[in-house]
């Protein structure tokens, strides 16, 4: 029993190898003398009843035991002796980079302003954006590189830099702003029907138009890419695109069919606005919001698909589609924002979810052929005309009242 004290007294000893004070460092060792005095008793006694060579055996277990209290002192006297302790550097999370040296204007990694010579110039590391029009109309640029650390460049960043011919943009870039290169010679003189930079951006379509077939590997279609291309018949947009941009199909009169893929869940402003000849159109259900007039003017589109994994749909979003008759929103829809439908004026059925809570201003605005709808209790943000010119007749119930469109409009709006 004694032994087996004696070795947990040895085993609290090594968990003390990292003590440093010499009070620690005396009552442990007066721990281990009084213990090894009792092992000396016991060795007495044991010599009384034991035969030689048991009492040769319980000697040598005794020498053990001695070493190994000896190893335990010098362990921690050699601690005490070497134990230091590292300082841990802090380690500082990377400050934003801020400049004004004259030629670069960069706050919080923006840079603002260019406001150098122009020639060859290099955007400093640490610059995280490229502001609006931060080199518009630097004529004297020729040639411009571009950092990794950068991930978007603005709108008109780059718009009338006359002298520009040379461009290196890195992967790294996910976003470029509408018109950034317009009026450069480097994108004038870009060879091929598509420019693809970055991060698989399409900038900008400089084909003949037809049947399109976007390449696999294109992340993007950026703002304004196919803008006012009237030759352009079809489209079609492989599933490695995310997003489509600002004004991206804008005024494409000849478009009559386009495939979206599933992976596509972000529809910019006027993506398809005044798109004439196209007739119908299925939104995929990764897209959550339809933005500002994505299918504005688009007078022969009669029919909509509206997933259920969209929750707004944007202002004026289906304006003046003169020849959309039905439209069913999904219940997954909150918000109905200002001029959504307005002039829809061949919309005859339109049915509102109770899952919407606020109707925008100007919602329904002359649509004349509407006869009846019914406006869920859910809703409690009304804005002002928005059945303001819709045929005189048309019933509005809402909270177990029937209105016309004046008098709907002197309650709520």
């Amino acid at each position: 029993m004694k032994r087996t004290k004696l070795l947990s007294v040895i085993l609290a000893a090594l968990m003390l190898t990292g003590c440093s004070g010499n009070s620690e460092y005396e009552k442990l060792q007066e721990q281990i003398d009084a213990l090894q005095q009792q092992n000396n008793s016991l060795q007495e006694q044991l010599e009384n009843s034991h035969t030689e060579s048991e009492i040769e055996s319980d000697n040598a277990n005794s020498e053990t035991t001695t070493s190994a209290t000896e190893a335990v002192t010098s362990s921690v006297t050699t601690t005490e002796a070497t134990s230091t302790t590292e300082p841990v550097e802090e380690i500082k999370p990377q400050e934003p980079l801020n400049l004004d040296d004259g030629v670069f204007k960069v706050e919080n990694g923006v840079l603002i302003k260019y406001k150098g010579n122009g020639g060859d110039v290099v955007v400093p590391d640490g610059v995280i954006s490229i502001s609006d029009s931060a080199f518009e109309l630097c004529t004297s640029l020729t040639s411009i590189t571009i950092p990794d650390s950068v991930i978007s460049i603005g709108v008109w960043a780059f718009w009338g830099c006359e002298s520009l011919t040379s461009v290196t943009i890195p992967d790294s870039v996910t976003s470029i702003g509408n018109g950034a290169f317009n009026n450069t010679p480097w994108l004038e003189n870009y060879s091929g029907d598509m420019v693809i930079v970055g991060n698989g951006i399409l900038c900008e379509y400089k084909g003949n138009g037809g049947d399109v077939v976007v390449p696999d590997g294109v992340t993007s279609i950026g703002d304004s890419a196919f803008r006012g291309c009237k030759s352009l018949t079809s489209i079609t947009i492989p599933d490695s695109v995310t997003s489509i941009g600002y004004g991206a199909f804008y005024s494409c009169d000849s478009l009559t069919s386009i495939t979206i893929p599933d992976s596509v869940t972000y529809i910019g402003d006027s993506a398809f606005e005044l798109c004439t000849s196209l007739t119908s159109i299925t939104i995929p259900d990764s897209v959550t919001f339809i933005d500002y007039g994505a299918f504005y003017g688009c007078e022969n589109l009669t029919s909509i698909t509206i997933p259920s994994s969209v929750t707004e749909i944007g202002g004026s979003a289906f304006s003046r589609c003169s020849k959309l008759t039905s439209v069913t929103i999904p219940d997954s829809v909150t918000s109905i924002r200002d001029d959504a439908f307005c002039y829809c004026t061949s919309l005859t059925s339109i049915t509102i979810p109770d899952s919407v809570t606020s109707i925008g201003h100007n919602a329904f605005y002359d649509c004349k052929s509407l006869t009846s709808i019914t406006i869920p209790d859910s809703v409690t943000e009304i804005g002002y005309g928005v059945f303001y010119d819709c045929d005189e007749n048309l019933k509005i119930s809402y909270k177990g009242k029937t209105y016309n469109p004046d008098s709907f409009d002197e309650a709520y709006g």
